[in-house]
């Protein structure tokens, strides 16, 4: 082969290649913007049906009328929290990363915060061994860890229990969150960073989820050049792990 056809075979092998690139990138693109529409639709047709069935009645009770305005405010709540998390994911692009962060004081807020809803879905909250720190966003993170063990204690069981840790190795601060709850099927741990992906459609609606936590919990990581592992066992619980390069203060 002449060094000009060579030359022609790599650059339109190339060209093939950015191509396909740019054809996945919108196709994840339509599918996002999809997906987004299916979950805000979903509530306002909630509440569009609840309004009609309550002018159907031509004597509506005071219960008609709580009811209803009960089904609106719980489809508000959940279209505020898919706006927020969308929110979260744009935003994220403009933030200042260059604070020190005290991971061991974010855990331990963290699980302060959730001990409440631990305790009312009766869940224990156990922290092991907490060290190490990060160049980042403070706020980000907290809300990465805050999503990871608020899905810990969503998808446990009564009696269920959650431990976190934390430590440092090889320049590398691992953050592990495990619970025994009722794990992740096999063949759905692939997909569950994907946005608007849920294992259990009826439950994830129905506990207020809004299909993103996770995927803004990978772009998080992500973004402070870590990476996030998880191991499941459907019916015996998940593990997830964060790494993040550590900075000594």
């Amino acid at each position: 082969i002449s060094p000009a056809k060579d030359e022609i075979s790599s650059l339109t092998a190339s060209f093939n290649d950015m191509l396909e690139r740019l054809n996945q990138a919108f196709t994840m693109q339509k599918n996002f913007a999809a997906n987004a529409a299916h979950e805000l639709r979903t509530p306002l047709s909630t509440m569009k049906a609840a309004v009609q069935v309550l002018e159907m009645d031509e004597e509506p009770s005071l219960e008609d009328y709580k009811e209803t305005i009960e089904i609106v405010k719980k489809s508000t709540d959940r279209m505020i929290k898919v706006v927020n998390d969308l929110l979260e994911l744009s935003k994220s692009e403009q933030c200042d990363f260059s604070n020190y962060v005290d991971l061991s004081k974010i855990l331990q807020e963290v699980a302060q915060e959730l001990d409440s809803k631990a305790k009312e879905a009766q869940v224990t909250i156990e922290l092991g061994n907490l060290s190490g720190n990060v160049i980042g966003n403070e706020t980000l993170i907290y809300r990465a860890f805050f999503n990871l063990v608020e899905n810990a204690i969503k998808y446990n069981r009564n009696g269920g229990r959650i431990f976190i840790q934390s430590e440092i190795k090889d320049h590398l601060n691992y953050i592990r969150i495990k619970d025994n709850g009722i794990g992740i099927p096999k063949d759905a741990l692939e997909h569950i960073f994907e946005p608007f992906y849920r294992v259990d459609k009826a439950r994830s609606r129905a506990i207020g989820g809004s299909g993103l936590g996770l995927t803004l919990v990978k772009d998080i990581i992500e973004k402070h050049d870590g990476r996030i592992n998880v191991i499941s066992h459907e019916g015996e619980g998940t593990t997830f792990t964060v790494e993040l390069p550590y900075c000594k203060k």
